[in-house]
């Protein structure tokens, strides 16, 4: 292949809007020969596959208009127990839990919930799911497929070495107003666990200073009912001030080691379950983000364990967040489901993997149909970003020796932990099902990010692709070219820990597949994991973006676009969004790009929309022009959206009102001024295509 480069129509940047200005690279040569054409076809199936499973997930777009949804006012026992009959009840059947109404004549509100609402899962359900798993796996483990695949992500990390070769200088120019200070960029730590979120330094000055100032602290009775102070358990357990120090808390006996004395006093300092009702976790988690709301632009999504043993799990954590003000407007919680059936069984702890997901989900339900039945647990899910889920340990011939069971939830009845990818399908259905209902009632959704870990087996990975909005600890995803490049057509994010997986894979950092992910184009961020463990600064998310930069000699710019990326795949909202990134932030195009609030230069932005697009055109050229799935908007669909903000801001303007419900637009910024303003012509080609909502489903 030969390349040529092109550059933009000239003129100033702003107030007109045009083609961003920079030096383009064309690869011009012969068609690809032999198997190309089919293995574009077997991708464009698996795209296919995904988009099905990513409509029944039912979260309203940030231009849509969601419904509006109030919290009652307390009723009267006599008349909340009539209308709690004729309320929509939730039932599990066959591990999902569903909604259904005891009484037809029931309010427009309970029908609503009790049945009117399309399926939440493809037809077939889980044997379904079973098929399109299998056909993903062949489609990844196909040879061509990763021969093709691999060539193609090789093509992508080439480009971006020769764009930023050729436009390094003006991607770093700052217009008047804009800079590429990524400190003030706003960021979001998407995966850290709360009980492993401080630096070890920090717990270990808190348990001095409770030693010291709080020693007659009551932190256990004993089994014949006497107090134990804190003081007397720090003696007893040899845990003194002088020898509990950071170094100790970096061992592995801190974490895994349940016999040890620092194990009884995790129990203390990390547990909501304990003879203090952990008040000690409230303390040191408000310290931190205490210390985190210093920085104004530095935000998380902190992981707190559910893992389905009892119901009563997710009142007591509510309980713990609200009664001891654990919350923070820079954290959303993310709920983390660990693969712990098989060890619960054992225990007698549940009896079947369906009354795990039970324990998990009705919960839910029942506050989501009446959010006054538990007010402190309707309040932690409207702070609750989503979901994430983790596999148990297992040997590596375990996992690929495994065949997907047949078994529905009721009838897994057995101690044996079943596979991660049967996690996978039934979080997902539930997940479905519970947002269809909550957003119906214009209540918040939740998202799935699950793990990927390093040892993940192709059939996790695969079912990821189908399934999961996101994922964590992603370096997995680069051991097969054709789930790479899936992952990058998909737009699915990566939230990878390169400072986590060395330490948990006893690897070389610089061994990550971090750098080439992002060179390539994957939608990629960085993310803690166990600041506790890993981390020896008070701000571990800069200090794992200055190790990366240091390593890897990221420019100004490429950090700036990891911090978007990191925002982007966040579950915080649509008005947080819009302050962070700018009103438009859900274009995929420069048009979308503030880059006063996200540093990013617009020629990045456009560089990344234009290359995958291309990239697909690449791929639609191989199959006969067969249109295939796009997860980017399109010029053509960006118009249309354009269009329709243009005629809400319009018809505002009329009503002379200062709100438009689920779309408040701001006039401070002149690019968005000069679209409302009608520049639509001179940046978009006509739109010869129906609506957008027919393309995209």
């Amino acid at each position: 292949a030969t390349a040529r480069t092109t550059r933009g129509g000239p003129g100033p940047r702003r107030p007109r809007l045009e083609q961003i200005v920079f030096e383009r690279v064309d690869l011009v040569g012969p068609d690809e020969s032999g198997s190309a054409g089919r293995v574009a076809v077997l991708l464009q199936d698996a795209l296919e596959l995904r988009s099905q499973y990513l409509a029944y997930h039912n979260r309203p777009q940030p231009w849509e208009v969601p419904a509006v949804f109030e919290l009652r006012q307390p009723r009267n026992s006599s008349r909340a127990t009539k209308e709690a009959k004729e309320e929509p009840q939730a039932v599990m059947v066959r591990g999902v839990a569903q909604y259904e109404s005891q009484n037809e004549a029931a309010s427009p509100s309970a029908r609503a919930g009790g049945g009117t609402l399309r399926s939440t899962r493809r037809n077939g359900g889980y044997e379904q799911f079973l098929k399109d798993l299998n056909h993903t796996i062949e489609v990844v483990m196909d040879p061509h497929v990763n021969e093709v695949a691999n060539k193609r992500l090789q093509v992508l990390e080439h480009k971006f070495g020769m764009h930023k070769g050729m436009n390094s200088i003006l991607e770093e120019f700052c217009e008047p107003g804009d800079s590429r200070d990524f400190y003030q960029t706003y960021k979001v730590d998407v995966h850290v666990h709360l009980a492993a979120g401080m630096p070890a330094k920090s717990l270990a000055e808190f348990y001095a200073e409770k030693v010291r100032v709080h020693g007659d602290d009551v932190v256990q009775i004993t089994e014949d009912g006497n107090p134990v102070t804190l003081a007397e358990f720090s003696q007893g357990e040899g845990l003194t001030v002088a020898d509990f120090d950071s170094q100790l808390l970096h061992g592995s006996n801190f974490n895994r080691d349940a016999a040890s004395p620092t194990a009884k006093l995790r129990s203390l300092l990390l547990h909501t379950d304990n003879n203090m009702a952990g008040r000690y976790y409230a303390e040191i988690s408000k310290q931190e983000f205490s210390n985190m709301e210093r920085d104004a632009f530095r935000f998380s999504e902190n992981r707190l364990t559910v893992t389905g043993k009892r119901r009563s799990d997710w009142e007591r954590l509510a309980h713990w967040c609200v009664s001891h003000g654990v919350q923070s407007q820079h954290n959303k919680w993310t709920v983390h489901v660990p693969g712990s059936y098989g060890y619960l069984r054992s225990q007698g702890l549940v009896h079947s993997f369906q009354e795990l997901l039970a324990n998990l989900f009705l919960p839910l339900w029942e506050v989501s149909i009446d959010p006054n039945r538990n007010y402190q647990l309707a309040y932690f899910l409207k702070h609750m970003a989503g979901f994430d889920c983790s596999p148990a340990p297992v040997p590596r011939s375990k996992i690929s020796g495994r065949a997907m069971p047949r078994e529905t939830p009721d009838q897994w009845t057995r101690e044996e932990n079943p596979p991660f990818t049967y996690y996978l399908y039934y979080l997902h259905a539930n997940i479905a099902a519970l947002n269809t209902f909550r957003a119906s009632k214009g209540l918040s959704v939740f998202l799935f990010r699950p793990h990927c870990a390093d040892d993940a087996g192709r059939s996790h990975l695969a079912a990821c692709f189908l399934l999961a909005d996101s994922v964590s600890h992603a370096a997995s995803v680069g051991r097969i070219p054709a789930v790479e490049y899936l992952f990058y057509l998909a737009r699915i994010g990566l939230a990878v820990s390169p400072l986590s997986s060395s330490h948990l894979s006893a690897s070389d950092y610089s061994s990550s597949p971090f750098p080439v992910f992002f060179r390539r184009g994957l939608n990629t961020t960085l993310s803690t994991d166990q600041p506790l463990v890993l981390h020896h600064t008070r701000e571990p998310l800069l200090e794992e973006y200055a190790v990366a930069n240091k390593m890897w000699q990221f420019s100004p710019t490429d950090m700036c676009e990891i911090a978007r990326n990191s925002v982007l795949q966040s579950g915080y909202g649509h008005d947080v969004l819009r302050r962070w990134l700018g009103d438009l932030y859900f274009l995929s195009s420069s048009l979308g790009n503030f880059a006063e609030k996200s540093h990013c230069p617009d020629i990045r932005i456009a560089y990344r929309f234009e290359v995958y697009h291309a990239e697909v055109d690449y791929l639609e050229s191989l199959c006969d022009d067969r249109k295939f799935r796009r997860y980017m908007h399109t010029t053509y669909d960006e118009r249309e959206l354009l269009q329709y903000l243009r005629r809400t801001v319009a018809q505002r303007r009329l009503s002379q009102r200062n709100v438009v419900p689920g779309l408040f637009l701001s006039r401070a910024s002149a690019k968005l001024s000069a679209l409302m303003e009608g520049e639509l012509s001179e940046i978009l080609p006509p739109l010869p295509s129906p609506g957008l909502a027919a393309r995209l489903g």
